[in-house]
């Protein structure tokens, strides 16, 4: 008998599913791989392992509503491959593509070579829109807008039955580089990602545009989905179009609701663009996209723990970073200065403090996750610099100090001037602040200025522009060459 092996990676949903088409007559054996050594690496977490459990549950109870079974096995990915081959002589293995971590790229090269001793072949299926191999980016956003417009794979093109391995299927005991607590995290599974889209179409996301940037509405207005991409519990291009349906639906009777529908699209589209950006270059996981910038910045593990614990001393940051440690999700903006600070006002390397924040996000995509620091640190040489004024955002997206209070409690009779502003604190003052106050570990605007300094410095070098364009013209959002 002829097997094909359907491996599910980061596609853990049943609806519009590429890996269950049905390609040929060969009895089909659908795998997932718990790979305990994938979480020690320092930007996986116990948080996002929990997700993905949920998810991989709830996937094997959709699946044997349709007859189909989900083995489970957990281990080294190539031990496993190589047993299933000596019991079943599998010939096809059909996945989705994964642009993951440096691991798994590794992991993917390893087996990619086990598979051609094997003579197996490897049926991989492309992330919507990413593309593998030579390509160019003019145009690019073109091509991606006609894969999300692709019709939904019809489920009666599907496997129809599937084989139950004799392999033990339980959970092992996993050990975890980063086992932070995480009390509010999101829950996992198809049906939670359908609910979220659907409430958020109805009128949740009425006022996205306007409310995305405080971390304070971001909670309700924001469609909460971005787990769901990353763990592939739903398909990126049904949201795309359930969402463009819901616009032309409102366009004349509800312009507000519908420009946070173009909004929340849009980013749809960058979701993907960011992706590619790794897939093209899986090195800028470990270097900047200039090498002038490489090693410019310290390594000191003090402010690292400070900023990753929520004890900066600067109330707006350390409460952004509390969040996220007991929700495992923030807002785009507060990410964006949480980065900001770590990079400039910290001046810490970006590859020291981008694996430990990653840790923190269930829902930490690769592609997405490195491209942005790298952005928001200055290195990638093409963008403008980003350097968010805590102070500043405090006031803007905090105003009354109600989401830093919430945080932190122990400041709720702190002024708001001084939680807004804490270097101005007189030595009378900090005499009447509750003793869980910290003073701020960095003067913001005299850090501020050193890095702008030192970061134009290096633009101003002679081959600097000459290593910018050649980013441009590898990675850069454009119509055109």
């Amino acid at each position: 008998m002829s097997y094909q092996i359907h491996w599910f990676k980061k596609n853990l949903r049943f609806q519009d599913n590429e890996i269950l088409l049905k390609t040929n007559n060969s009895s089909s054996i659908l795998i997932y791989i718990i790979e305990p050594e994938l979480w020690l690496q320092k930007d996986m977490s116990q948080r996002q392992w929990e997700f993905i459990w949920e998810s991989v549950k709830l996937l094997k109870t959709d699946l044997a509503k349709h007859k189909l079974h989900l083995n489970i096995l957990s281990g080294d990915a190539s031990e496993i491959f190589q047993s299933l081959h000596q019991k079943y002589s599998f010939t096809e293995v059909i996945s989705e593509q994964e642009t993951g971590i440096h691991w798994t790229f590794e992991r993917d090269k390893k087996l990619k070579s086990l598979f051609k001793d094997l003579k197996i072949k490897w049926v991989e299926y492309p992330y919507f829109g990413v593309k593998r191999g030579k390509h160019n980016r003019d145009h690019w956003a073109g091509s991606i807008q006609q894969i999300l417009k692709k019709p939904l794979i019809n489920i009666e093109k599907y496997i129809d039955q599937s084989e139950i391995l004799n392999f033990d299927e339980h959970e092992k005991p996993i050990n975890f580089y980063d086992k932070t607590p995480c009390p509010f995290r999101q829950k996992g599974g198809s049906h939670q990602a359908h609910d979220l889209l659907e409430t958020f179409l109805e009128s949740r996301g009425e006022n996205y545009q306007r409310e995305m940037s405080s971390p304070i509405t971001a909670e309700h207005s924001c469609s909460r989905l971005s787990p769901h991409f990353a763990h592939g519990t739903l398909s990126l291009r049904q949201a795309f179009q359930l969402a463009e349906k819901k616009r032309f639906e409102i366009q004349s009777t509800n312009k507000v609701f519908a420009k946070s529908i173009n909004a929340f699209l849009s980013r749809l589209y960058w979701r993907s663009h960011f992706i590619q950006k790794l897939e093209d270059e899986p090195s800028i996981e470990l270097k900047s996209f200039i090498p002038l910038y490489d090693d410019i910045r310290d390594q000191d593990e003090e402010k690292l723990q400070s900023w990753i614990k929520g004890e900066t001393g600067i109330p707006f940051i350390d409460a952004c970073m509390i969040y996220l440690r007991n929700h495992g999700w923030i807002n785009f903006r507060m990410r964006a200065m949480l980065a900001s600070f770590a990079a400039y006002n910290l001046w810490l390397d970006w590859r020291y403090y981008a694996p430990p924040l990653a840790a923190l996000f269930t829902d930490f995509e690769p592609g997405i996750h490195y491209s942005q620091i790298q952005m928001q640190s200055g290195t990638t040489g093409i963008n403008t610099i980003r350097m968010y004024n805590p102070y500043k955002q405090s006031e803007e997206q905090d105003p009354d100090a109600h989401f830093i209070i919430n945080n932190i409690p122990g400041y709720k009779n702190v002024p708001k001037n001084l939680l807004h502003y804490p270097e101005t604190v007189t030595p009378f003052e900090l005499q009447l602040l509750p003793p869980t106050w910290k003073s701020p570990i960095v003067n913001v605007s005299q850090s501020s200025k050193k890095a702008k300094d030192t970061i134009y410095g290096i633009r101003k070098m002679i081959n600097h522009k000459t290593l910018a364009k050649s980013v441009f013209l590898k990675h850069g959002s454009r119509k055109s060459h």
